[in-house]
């Protein structure tokens, strides 16, 4: 009866090799394109948010005040979704933020939240008279599902909107949806002069997800 043949340590050694061969191609193409789902994902949420803040613009004809920030809501010009706060670099959305420059964004109030913005009703919105000609500026939210403004990103961090106030100005300014991505850092120097209209991609934080609504 013919026995059966094992592996050569040659074979064994070649096998090997071309395991490890192939797992050196494999795993770095896998994690590149983990890295671009994710980054493609907080793309469409942040284009969901988005939408949800150009209703809420159009239908109020105002920006949103902050609790306890003034009726000009000159006070705080960032909300956030759920997750994990961000760490900032270069003090500008802390300093923005109502707080002492520093790399975090403790001094937001609570009530800075999507599910306060989105979905509680009118009450962070200082709406006037309307226009004459003009629909009457009433908030028609939600404008998020709960879920959807509880939403943290692809890392577990929290989404932000940034300029909703424009540091006092209550009609005129960009505003940012911004995801600090997989460094959970956001560079507040990328948020550039003049007017903050442009986000460049040239500081400490290069991996900053940024998405102008207006």
């Amino acid at each position: 009866m013919k026995r059966n043949k094992g592996f050569t340590l040659f074979e064994a050694v070649v096998a090997i090799a071309v395991v490890t061969l192939l797992a050196g191609i494999l795993i770095p193409m896998t994690v590149k394109y983990v890295h671009q789902a994710r980054v493609a994902k907080a793309m469409n949420d942040m284009h969901v948010i988005g939408a949800a803040v150009m209703q809420q613009v159009a239908d109020t004809g105002a920006r949103p005040r902050v609790p306890g920030g003034g009726m000009d809501g000159s006070g705080v010009n960032v909300w956030f979704s759920n997750g994990q706060m961000p760490n900032v670099v270069n003090a500008f959305i802390p300093a923005a933020a109502g707080g002492p420059a520093g790399p975090d964004l403790a001094a937001v109030p609570a009530g800075n939240t999507f599910l306060n913005l989105f979905t509680a009703g009118a009450a962070v919105f200082n709406l006037g008279a309307p226009i004459p000609g003009q629909h009457a500026p009433r908030y028609r939210g939600s404008y998020l599902p709960a879920d959807v403004a509880n939403l943290t990103d692809p890392w577990g961090r929290a989404y932000l909107i940034l300029g909703y106030n424009a540091e006092g100005i209550r009609q005129d300014g960009p505003i940012w949806i911004v995801c600090a991505g997989p460094d959970n850092m956001i560079d507040g120097s990328n948020l550039s002069e003049p007017l903050r209209q442009q986000w460049n991609y040239v500081n400490q934080s290069t991996d900053d997800i940024a998405f102008r609504v207006h």
